[in-house]
């Protein structure tokens, strides 16, 4: 079993088996199949395919690469840097308000708990030296990044019928905010569709919250 089996079933005691044996395991590169996390590390293993936290602490406290980029060579159009991903994880894990499709009633989705402890992880990752500064491929900062991923949550209330919730506002503004404050840039240029963060985003729900952080 690799280091990259073990994180996908969750199975806490064989990464720290793995690592022990070999540290070096916390830096490898995965294989090109599954093709979801070809060309990743595992500590981005560990936080997009279901958000394995013990695992990702354990990784991130034993050395794995803050500012790991999947290789070009292996992966290109879908390459993150880590801290793209440790972000996106912070800004899904937000409490928001979503249909339950078993009940057909909208519930509060994720906990104060999951909230804090998505943030806590990214303030780390920070703290272990993660490049705030650092772009994907197509030049896209972490800020594009979570754009992306925030506005995939905030509901629009001409289609929803409801607003966004305080605690979804609370958690989301607290993301942007240490970021920012971080280092990160506010306005990048997509090499790919030619426009900054304004441009992409001006018009978009998500604008409404962030968008005088950003001008």
């Amino acid at each position: 079993m690799t280091i990259f089996d073990a994180i996908r079933n969750d199975d806490f005691e064989k990464v720290k088996a793995l690592v022990e044996a070999d540290p070096s395991c916390v830096n490898t590169i995965a294989p090109k199949k599954p093709v979801d996390t070809k060309g990743m590390s595992p500590l981005q293993v560990a936080v997009t395919t279901g958000w394995h936290r013990k695992i990702a602490w354990y990784l991130l406290e034993h050395g794995a690469d803050v500012n790991f980029i999947e290789p070009k060579e292996i992966q290109r159009y879908q390459a993150d840097p880590v801290l793209f991903d440790v972000a996106q994880v912070a800004v899904l894990n937000a409490r928001r308000i979503e249909l339950d499709k078993a009940t057909n009633e909208y519930q509060m989705k994720h906990t104060k708990e999951d909230a804090d402890e998505a943030f806590a992880f990214l303030k780390a990752v920070v703290e272990h030296g993660a490049d705030l500064k650092k772009t994907d491929y197509y030049n896209n900062g972490v800020i594009s990044r979570i754009l992306f991923a925030a506005n995939s949550i905030y509901p629009d209330p001409q289609y929803t019928g409801f607003k966004h919730s305080d605690e979804q506002d609370e958690d989301l503004l607290r993301i942007f905010n240490f970021l920012i404050e971080s280092g990160a840039e506010r306005q990048t240029v997509s090499s790919h569709a030619k426009k900054n963060n304004t441009q992409m985003y001006s018009n978009e729900p998500i604008w409404t919250l962030v968008g005088k952080l950003l001008e």
